[in-house]
């Protein structure tokens, strides 16, 4: 029995041991993973995104679309200057494109330089005319009807879906000229040094052309949608909100004034919101003191319908005194009486002096 107890005693102290020594072990490996501050794989500390391991493909360059983390593989060639499946890029010599692919379909001058028409692309070019002779210059911008995974013909929001969030819109706005279809809304991407211009028509929301060139604009509104301000806007909100002088107001758009108004109340300043509300006597409102005193649990919190806008519309009155900005929530899934999405409307008054100021209740 004496001899049973010992044994039993050694075995007990030998599982001590064992879990003792798997315990430091573990313990040991435990300490030798890495952190996310030391593994090679994310950085939490600097950035909060992965780093690129060096010995991967060539595509994580910071040349290419895999070094961006909103890039689309789509885009791959639109990096380096160029549209899907032509060899001929901007800043190539377009006489290169002539000598190889023949005379174009038509050719002239456009834009402050020539363009070559093919079936594949039309390329526009510094180059100009001189004794009747044809300099051809370098290509600066690039049409087609098909690249990047997207063509004419297709709907917008078919595109939207395949290349992710636009990084810019310019809006259709009524007063803008669109003749030949120079001022067609239109998506922007952004790759490296290259924008990539999507053109469609506002009415049957189809897809014009693509556009490619290395200008980089100033699009109607950006990522953040209407809660975001280009830097003229952020320059005018500053300089609004030292003394409400309207005038500093003067030659802004519509919709400027309204990404103005919808900055200020994201900013909590409700002085500037109710200054940038009309005082034409005809427009009802309220005075200012009034205004101020409004109880902070009654002031707007949510500001999602100005974040997701899709098919903008900015029409006017037929004497151009009242604008109106409509537009659809991309993921607001709500529909009116006849089945179409839901649309929201923002409303503004021109003043005698042609400035644009928020009617009171703007989305009554």
């Amino acid at each position: 029995m004496k001899e049973k107890n010992i044994k039993l005693g050694l075995i007990l102290l030998g599982l001590v041991i064992l879990s003792a020594f798997i315990f430091i072990n573990r313990e040991d490996k435990k300490g030798k993973i890495n952190e996310p501050h030391d593994n090679p794989l994310y950085n939490e500390e600097v950035n909060n995104e992965p780093i690129v391991n060096e010995d991967e493909d060539k595509y994580n360059s910071s040349d290419n679309p895999a070094d961006d983390e909103r890039a689309n593989e789509l885009f791959r060639s639109a990096y380096d200057g160029y549209i899907d499946n032509v060899e001929f890029g901007i800043g190539d010599d377009a006489g290169k494109v002539v000598e190889k692919w023949g005379e174009p379909n038509s050719k002239g001058y456009i834009y402050g330089g020539l363009y070559l028409q093919y079936d594949k692309a039309i390329f526009y070019t510094n180059g100009y005319i001189e004794d009747d002779n044809y300099i051809y210059g370098n290509i600066s911008m690039i049409d087609t009807g098909e690249t990047y995974g997207i063509k004419e013909g297709m709907i917008i929001e078919e595109a939207i879906e395949l290349l992710g969030i636009p990084d810019g819109e310019d809006i259709y706005d009524e007063l803008r000229d669109y003749g030949e279809g120079i001022y067609y809304p239109k998506f922007y991407y952004y790759a490296g040094d290259y924008t990539i211009s999507i053109v469609y028509d506002p009415e049957t929301k189809l897809i014009k052309y693509i556009q490619l060139d290395d200008y980089r604009p100033e699009p109607d509104i950006g990522r953040e949608g209407f809660a975001g301000l280009n830097e003229r806007e952020k320059e005018v909100y500053e300089d609004f909100t030292i003394g409400f002088d309207e005038n500093v107001l003067n030659g802004m758009s519509p919709l400027s004034v309204m990404k103005i108004y919808i900055h200020a109340l994201m900013e909590g300043n409700y002085e500037a919101e109710w200054e940038l509300y009309t005082k034409e006597e005809d427009q009802l409102g309220w005075d200012k003191e009034y205004h101020m005193a409004i109880p902070e649990e009654d002031r707007p919190k949510n500001f999602d319908h100005y974040r997701n806008p899709v098919n903008i519309k900015l029409t006017y009155s037929e004497d151009y005194k009242y604008a109106s900005i409509s537009w659809e929530d991309r993921y607001l899934d709500e529909y009116d009486g006849f089945g179409n999405p839901f649309r929201y409307s923002f409303s503004l008054v021109r003043s005698e002096d042609y400035i644009w100021k928020v009617s009171f209740l703007p989305m009554q």
